[in-house]
């Protein structure tokens, strides 16, 4: 017969406990090393090509570019960026206005906009700057 120890915490356990608030603090820690990794991801050399891209096409800074993703995308999305972008420009050989295919490439080939932001009538680089300014 097992009997629980009502002073153990499971780590798992979203409820209300005597760790919540260091909780809380931990995960604001560990955000802040998530956005560092992040964009230590989006500044190397190969990142750094695709993103000046996506800035001129979308009429944002590179800055405010890397700032939207960093809090858009996770790390998993962030380190597939230039492949998942080569990939669509080797095989879509539509001509767009520029900033549709911004928008094409925003929602379907690097997902980082919502539906609602899909079809809203604000630019694109209105969506992006404050898309960075979230946190």
């Amino acid at each position: 017969m097992t009997t629980q120890n009502k002073n153990y915490l499971d780590p798992l356990d979203a409820g209300e406990g005597v760790l919540s608030p260091t909780r809380g603090v931990a995960s604001l820690e560990y955000e802040k090393d998530l956005a560092l990794m992040k964009y230590r991801i989006l500044i190397s050399s190969r990142h750094d090509i695709i993103i000046s891209k996506l800035a001129h096409m979308s009429g944002v800074s590179k800055q405010s570019m890397r700032s939207a993703l960093i809090h858009r995308a996770d790390m998993m999305l962030l380190e597939a960026i230039p492949p998942r972008y080569n990939a669509y420009k080797k095989s879509d050989e539509r001509e767009r206005e520029q900033e549709e295919e911004a928008l094409y490439i925003f929602s379907h080939v690097i997902p980082i906009l919502t539906p609602a932001e899909q079809t809203a009538t604000s630019s694109l680089a209105e969506i992006l700057t404050n898309a960075g300014r979230m946190i």
